[in-house]
């Protein structure tokens, strides 16, 4: 692991970069086109966060202190949805803003013709820095993503911390950034709160307090896997003692990872703070889905497009901008794209394509925070839309459609279409013409067999039960 400490004192900045640059593998930068353009962009994606198990979104249970008191000077958006409950399609879509249907027929990753945000930033004159600790967002193949692809645009796309933590990450990011000079654009994508639900050795627990220790070794290591076998019918050898009232722990547990990664993630903005490097930086906390115990009789995510697994947090630092606004029109993940562009004042020919819109007036207080919006999800045959108080979900092989009200049924038991025939009709309609635009048919063979793709790749991959 590379020394932080001293880059400063090693010699004058050019050779401070160059050194660090050189002892990370990182090739000798292009290079760049002017650019007027001052700010820097930090997108960090916490893999599998789901917002309402965050005290910033209300949870009870104090899991984001940190990231409670950095709130006071962001904003936050109470009601985003990301467009999939799966990895590789999400995050394609947040990269790129568009909508998953771009991706379900295609290998995992970002296709050629699609731009992505690392393009478009590299293209304006930044540097473009990527780190992951997935094993699906990677720009090499790996066991769970056999043809990589995540990483075009990237000057350097780092993968030495894969399946590790924010630690690792931190201070591979802070290390790459050096004295570089700016702008640049960082992404880091965070394994810290997915399963296995492993909160590290040095965080004392708050919450998985029970004791397991006759438990099955599976349980004790916070693997979900067997639940999931469980709930599917495909149970395995080592997947005795299986229950579902075991769950609650692995809740438990999931919550002390989150509540760990909230005090890295403090120290590391902490770091970019004492570096300089906040002060002229749009910075964006996301997720790229949720995850469930239970709520809808399912485990983990990549099924369902409940909230559980899809409303997920979206936080935005920008320089000048006054924090402490708190938006509850819908806002998407395929908004984020979108937004930086117009925050930076890129041409509008950066934007081509783009199927998210900017949010740049919730941000500046032009656009009331109850605005009216709606915001639109996939997951294999269903599609949803939902306008932050109503949610329809659809089965497109099927054709049967439920409507919940999310105020009066956070989790989503029942179906209020009988009783809400307006609601439900509305929604309806604005979901038709959403699948009309992606060209996606009710009952088509060929709408449903892309729709399963991914889901059977991914469980042939063994990523899913």
């Amino acid at each position: 692991m590379l020394p932080l400490v001293g880059l400063r004192e090693s010699g004058g900045a050019a050779e401070a970069a160059a050194e660090t640059a050189e002892a990370l593998g990182v090739p000798a930068a292009s290079p760049r086109p002017k650019h007027d353009v001052k700010h820097n962009v930090i997108l960090l994606l916490a893999d599998t966060l789901r917002a309402d198990h965050t005290s910033l979104y209300g949870y009870a249970r104090p899991t984001t202190p940190a990231l409670e008191r950095r709130a006071r000077t962001a904003t936050v958006f109470e009601r985003n949805r990301s467009q999939t409950a799966c990895t590789p399609t999400s995050v394609a879509s947040l990269l790129t803003s568009r909508y998953p249907a771009h991706f379900l027929a295609r290998e995992l990753g970002i296709p050629p013709h699609v731009r992505s945000l690392a393009e478009i930033l590299r293209d304006a004159g930044y540097r473009t820095i990527g780190l992951s600790a997935s094993g699906v967002v990677r720009n090499t193949p790996s066991k769970v993503n056999r043809t990589g692809g995540f990483g075009r645009g990237f000057d350097v796309f780092d993968e030495e911390c894969e399946n590790r933590g924010a630690t690792c990450l931190n201070e591979r990011a802070l290390a790459f950034l050096g004295e570089g000079k700016g702008p640049f654009f960082l992404y880091v994508h965070y394994m810290d709160v997915h399963h296995p639900y492993r909160p590290p050795d040095d965080h004392e627990r708050r919450f998985a307090l029970a004791d397991v220790s006759s438990e099955p070794p599976w349980l004790r290591d916070g693997n979900p896997d067997p639940i999931g076998r469980l709930l599917h019918g495909r149970p395995e050898p080592g997947d005795a003692g299986a229950r579902l009232d075991q769950v609650p722990y692995l809740r438990d547990l999931y919550d002390d990872e989150i509540l760990a990664f909230d005090a890295e993630l403090d120290r590391f903005l902490e770091a970019l703070d004492e570096r300089g490097l906040l002060d002229d930086s749009i910075v964006i906390l996301a997720a790229d889905h949720g995850e469930m115990f239970l709520e809808q009789d399912e485990i983990k995510h990549c099924r369902g497009l409940w909230d559980s697994v899809s409303r997920t947090p979206l936080v935005l630092w920008v320089p000048g901008v006054e924090g402490g606004r708190r938006i509850t029109s819908p806002a998407e993940n395929v908004d984020v794209v979108p937004t930086i562009v117009d925050l930076l004042g890129l041409p509008k020919t950066a934007s081509a394509g783009f199927e998210g819109e900017s949010l740049r007036g919730h941000l500046e207080g032009t656009t009331p925070a109850s605005a009216p919006g709606l915001a639109f999800a996939s997951q294999s045959t269903l599609r949803s839309v939902d306008d932050g108080r109503f949610k329809l979900i659809l089965e497109i092989d099927s054709g049967r459609a439920r409507l919940y009200d999310l105020a009066a049924d956070p989790l989503e038991r029942e179906d209020v279409s009988a009783k809400q025939p307006a609601e439900r009709d509305r929604l309806r309609k604005a979901l038709d013409a959403w699948l009309a635009k992606n060209r996606e048919v009710v009952g088509h063979a060929e709408t449903i067999d892309k729709s399963n793709r991914v889901e059977r790749k991914l469980r042939a991959l063994g990523y899913l039960e």
